[in-house]
């Protein structure tokens, strides 16, 4: 459910890599560390490899594990995963040679191990302490929330214990260890690019890191400045996933079952975390209201998190806490921009854990704490627990065009707008404006805390939402006061202007507006050159207002307003296999050896309407935008505009024969999502990558030998348009087709 313009970043993986010129080194596990480091000959180790590449060198690990833990200091080192091998790094060590004590079996390890994996990723559970001192720090505040056992006579079937340099284990089924796989973390951190600055990471999977023991409390990758990762999986480590840096990026990768956090950052400026999913992370259980969930951000830090999935985080799935560089700079008026952005991802399924609702009180789905100038919108926030979004001590925030969804029933507030309990904090020109509450079950719907004297909490905006329970009463907070409906918390206090209290009238479960619904330009045009594109990247303000919720809508607007395509055609339409007025990226094939750019012809539905074609500018170019046309519509009366892209590629551009889909048959279509691909062209060593209307990837499989005819299941994804991508080492088809259920 992520942006359309994420198709020409999923494209680029598709069909383009990154470019540096200088050596290339090749590393495999089977081979050598005397070896010269080439495709026939590699190195065993990446350690190896890193101490001998240059700034700007490639280093290519070939399939296989890896159990190091890599330092490196030099600047743009570039580690991928060659071809579409999958190489993995681990901070885990293989034990064998357990002796039996009793029930359980026993073996010198020298190094607390925070993690046991049997037979893969099935960790055992951690009697006592993650710390070797046992502290409890910060008071009352533990870190952990729920130490299970102190020692050996704690032990049971699934877990371990560690002490005075030996560690016992206790399998779930009793059995013999020596029977079984079984990986210790020992290594601390397995991927550290603090001192590194440019390096790009791609195509790797990282797990079990050791840093707790050594009293660290990081990450097992952590990142340097204008550092990379790039479709790589970090996943079961012991405390955090990855630490960024200033101006580090994460995109395209996964974040997942980590044993406190995805990704944090501390003090980093200008971050990216994009169409990466953060979930199942804090499956320790480290006391949530301290450090855990998917994204904690800290110290000053900010950056933009976008187009992810982020859900079912044991803890907060955003959380930023003391991110306040402006304030701290002293610069009043705020002159100084470091920005928050959270904004087009979907949330659902954040805050679950088996707490005590009375000490999980500092949880939400979105939590901005004694923090500035977070721009919050345009993000689902379904089926949450405790909060949906948070206002806790922020200022000069906003908080607009979200939908919440589904709350649970027993959670505090939809959205909280909290209080100022930090005694030079406030709660000040805060926007809560053109969301949508829908068919929640929270105890209150809003809640607005201000302050008896006036100089913590002022200045702030709540008006333009739309708040829906399907039959259910609801209740707003005002300070101590309960409000009993919309109708007297407008009457009886400064905030619910222009809300209203009906069904949104969504089409579809994805929460996009029909044409009856009352959300369309109803919400508060404030955001105006703030926000300038919906949740799937349309014009934000189509209307003469924005709509509420995080698409916006053309229904509800004056036929002359209109900004859409009737026809588009590429060298008399022989090259588009297919059309939709809605759909607004395509990509197209052009014979070898072409450099011509083809000639595009675009016919508005309002003949009134202007279309401007901006013609790519080299069909040959490796840099997909130079291969781009974008037709630009705007309406009669210039406010509605819309963007269409082609982009191009040939057999000269990505070293691939391309073909069309006439061969591909997919049956049925339309389908409800379990289907059949039958392909006479190719049918082995296949790669099949779904992507959905929005950009995101739904599905990626190799496959092996197959005949003819193969099976997709993705019934687990909702009704909508989907691309079908087909590949091998020769060729590439593309394929649209329609689930339906």
């Amino acid at each position: 459910m992520l942006k359309k313009q994420i198709i020409l970043l999923l494209l680029g993986i598709f069909i383009s890599g990154i470019s540096f010129s200088q050596k290339n080194w090749y590393v495999s596990p089977t081979g050598n560390n005397s070896n010269p480091g080439t495709i026939e000959a590699p190195l065993k180790s990446l350690n190896t490899a890193v101490s001998k590449a240059k700034s700007g060198d490639n280093i290519y690990l070939r399939d296989g594990v890896y159990r190091e833990s890599i330092n490196i200091s030099k600047n743009k080192i570039n580690i991928f995963a060659y071809q579409n091998e999958k190489p993995v790094l681990k901070g885990s060590v293989l034990m064998t040679d357990w002796t039996k004590q009793g029930d359980y079996w026993k073996k010198d390890v020298a190094i607390q191990p925070q993690q046991v994996f049997v037979d893969g990723n099935n960790p055992l559970q951690q009697i006592g302490w993650p710390w070797p001192d046992n502290v409890a720090s910060g008071g009352a505040t533990k870190r952990y929330h729920s130490q299970v056992g102190k020692d050996l006579n704690d032990m049971a079937p699934g877990r371990f214990f560690w002490t005075e340099g030996v560690l016992y284990i206790w399998l779930k089924d009793s059995s013999d260890p020596n029977n079984h796989k079984i990986e210790v973390s020992q290594l601390k951190a397995v991927l550290v690019l603090r001192q590194s600055v440019g390096s790009y990471i791609k195509g790797i999977r990282i797990e079990h890191s050791n840093v707790n023991t050594f009293r660290e409390q990081g990450s097992a990758v952590a990142l340097g400045k204008d550092c990379v990762m790039d479709e790589c999986v970090i996943q079961w480590c012991d405390f955090g996933g990855v630490s960024m840096g200033d101006n580090s990026k994460v995109i395209n990768s996964k974040a997942i079952h980590n044993g406190d956090v995805g990704i944090q950052s501390s003090g980093n400026e200008n971050f990216l975390i994009q169409n990466t999913e953060l979930a199942y992370n804090n499956y320790r259980n480290f006391y949530s209201q301290w450090h855990a969930g998917g994204f904690k951000g800290a110290t000053n830090t900010w950056g933009t998190i976008e187009n992810c999935e982020i859900h079912n985080n044991n803890g907060s799935g955003v959380w930023f806490d003391y991110c306040h560089k402006s304030a701290a700079e002293d610069d009043v008026d705020g002159d100084n921009f470091y920005p928050i952005i959270v904004r087009n991802n979907y949330f659902h399924n954040n805050g679950t854990g088996n707490y005590d609702r009375k000490e999980i009180f500092n949880n939400a789905t979105i939590l901005i704490e004694v923090s500035e100038q977070a721009y919050i919108y345009n993000n689902i926030i379904d089926t949450f627990e405790y909060r949906g979004i948070w206002v806790s001590s922020a200022w000069k925030s906003f908080f607009v065009n979200n939908v919440l969804a589904n709350g649970k029933k027993g959670t505090f507030f939809s959205i909280d707008g909290g209080a100022s309990y930090v005694d030079w904090a406030w709660v000040k020109e805060d926007v809560i404006a053109n969301n949508i509450l829908y068919n929640n079950q929270t105890d209150f719907e809003i809640r607005m805390m201000p302050d008896d004297n006036g100089k913590k909490f002022y200045d702030n905006i709540c008006q333009n939402n739309l708040i829906y329970r399907n039959g259910d009463k609801f209740y707003f907070k005002y300070g101590s006061l309960t409000k009993t409906s919309l109708e007297k918390w407008q009457s009886s206090t400064p905030f619910g202007n222009n809300s209203i209290s009906k069904d949104p009238a969504f089409s579809d479960a994805l929460y996009h507006l029909s044409a009856n619904s009352p959300c369309i330009n109803a919400g508060h045009n404030v955001i105006n050159n703030i926000i300038k594109m919906d949740y799937e990247g349309n014009n934000r303000i189509i209307g003469p207002s924005v709509d509420m919720g995080v698409f916006e809508s053309d229904l509800g607007v004056n036929k002359e307003y209109n900004a859409l395509l009737k026809e588009l055609t590429v060298n008399s339409g022989h090259l588009i296999p297919f059309f939709d007025k809605n759909i607004y990226v395509y990509y197209d094939t052009l014979p070898d050896n072409t450099k011509t750019t083809p000639e595009v012809v675009a016919t508005p539905v309002v003949a009134n309407a202007t279309v401007k074609i901006t013609n790519a500018e080299n069909v040959q170019s490796d840099n997909i935008l130079e291969r781009t046309t974008q037709i630009k519509v705007t309406s009669e009366n210039g406010i509605v505009n819309r963007i269409y892209k082609i982009i191009f590629y040939s057999k000269n551009t990505i070293g691939i024969e391309t073909l069309n889909e006439d061969n591909i048959v997919v049956f049925p279509n339309p389908t409800n999502g379990l289907f059949f691909i039958d392909d006479t062209d190719i049918s082995k060593d296949l790669k099949i990558q779904i992507v959905d209307i929005n950009g995101k990837l739904v599905f990626d499989k190799k496959t092996g030998n197959i005949d003819k005819k193969y099976t997709v299941d993705i019934r687990n994804q909702p009704n909508g348009t989907y691309f079908l991508i087909i590949k091998n080492n020769h060729n590439v088809k593309i394929h649209r087709f329609i689930i339906c259920k």
